[in-house]
C-alpha cells in the first residue's frame, strides 16, 4: 500500500476553520484595504477547497500560498500599482 493510499481523503487540515466568516467591507476601502481582504479570501478558499488528489490543502501549503500573495503586494506597492491583485 502506498503512502498516499493510505492518507484519508477525509482528513481536515489542523489548525483550518471550514465555513468561516464572511468578512465585513469597509464602506470606503483604500488599496491595501482591498487587497489584504482579497488575500484574506484566497486563504479562506484554500482552506475550504480540496487539492488535484482531493484531499484537503494543508496548512503549511497555505501559508506558502499566502506569503506569496504577501509579496506580490509588497512588489505592487513599491512599484505604485493602485490596483487589486485582478
Amino acid at each position: 500500500m502506498s503512502a498516499q493510499a493510505r492518507k484519508s481523503p477525509l482528513r481536515a487540515s489542523q489548525g483550518t476553520t471550514r465555513g468561516a466568516a464572511l468578512r465585513v467591507l469597509p464602506t470606503d476601502p483604500d488599496t491595501s484595504e482591498v487587497r489584504q481582504g482579497t488575500a484574506q479570501d484566497y486563504a479562506t478558499h484554500l482552506r475550504a477547497t480540496n487539492n488535484k488528489h482531493g484531499r484537503p490543502y494543508q496548512e503549511k501549503t497555505v501559508t506558502a500560498y499566502c506569503k506569496a500573495v504577501r509579496a506580490l503586494d509588497q512588489g505592487m506597492t513599491a512599484q505604485g500599482f493602485e490596483e487589486d491583485f485582478t
